[in-house]
Order: structure tokens, then sequence, then C-alpha cells
């Protein structure tokens, strides 16, 4: 799954939409004040893909390691069972 993708999820699951331009700027900033400050660097990091994108996408060849997209959507996941349990379908 994406990073962007996942940053949308948080975005959504608390209620928010972006509907105006900047969007992937606006989705990727709304991290840390959603997940909290230790995602900070995320955030950073994520920003400086959105300006390069014109040259590359967000997920190139060795941009982004399978491991750190893991380790975020695990977070992501864990905070969306905290947050916003009502969100999870059952299994």
């Amino acid at each position: 799954m994406q990073l962007l993708k996942l940053c949308t999820i948080v975005l959504r699951s608390e209620g928010y939409r972006v509907i105006s331009g900047a969007h992937h700027y606006i989705t990727i900033a709304s991290i840390p004040y959603i997940l909290g400050e230790s995602r900070a660097l995320d955030s950073d990091y994520l920003n400086r893909c959105r300006e390069k994108r014109n040259i590359a996408e967000y997920e190139y060849v060795g941009g982004v390691s399978e491991d750190e997209v893991e380790e975020f959507r695990d977070d992501v996941e864990k905070w969306i069972y905290t947050n916003h349990s009502e969100l999870i379908k059952p299994t």
C-alpha cells in the first residue's frame, strides 16, 4: 500500500477530506497533527518526496523500503483500532 494512501486513510478516519488544491501537501502535513509529533519526520520525508514527484513517483525503486511501509501501515492500523474502531469491519 502506498504511503500517501495510508496518510489519506488517517485523515479521512478523523472525518476530514481535502477538496481543494494542494491535496497531497495537506494530507501529508496533517500526519503529525493526527498521529502525533513522533511522525513529524515521516511527514517531512513524504513532503520532500511530494516536491520531487515530477521527477519520480512516491514509491520509486529504492525510494521507500517495504519495511518502512509496513512499519507505517502497522502504526496506522493500531491508531485506527484505538481511535476509530467503528471503521473496522468484523472478520
